[in-house]
């Protein structure tokens, strides 16, 4: 798992280049984080019948979870188009960053 700092987690967002998976960082404040980056299938039609869903039936959402290893409280999840736009939502709702 690697674990970098906070500046090269932006650096790795702005060139689109976040691989899928788990990826540590330490704040500015020296506080450790998790992100895991993951992709949740939801039904593109709610009327279906869960049992007549066939594989095209779903749609993936990117989903990313930002966890505080310091501080089991702090603990955020967001859902977006792309990878990018669900972590800079977390990293914005835990105060990491500035909209």
């Amino acid at each position: 798992m690697p674990r970098i700092k906070l500046n090269q987690l932006i650096e790795l967002l702005n060139q689109n280049s976040l691989p899928q998976g788990i990826l540590e960082f330490k704040d500015d404040n020296w506080r450790n984080w998790r992100i895991e980056l993951e992709v949740e299938y939801f039904p593109v039609d709610d009327s279906i019948p869960e049992s007549e869903l066939t594989d095209d039936d779903y749609e993936e959402v990117p989903r990313c979870d930002l966890q505080c290893l310091d501080n089991c409280y702090l603990q955020f999840t967001s859902f977006g188009s792309d990878y990018k736009e669900a972590l800079l939502d977390c990293l914005e709702r835990a105060e990491l960053i500035n909209s």
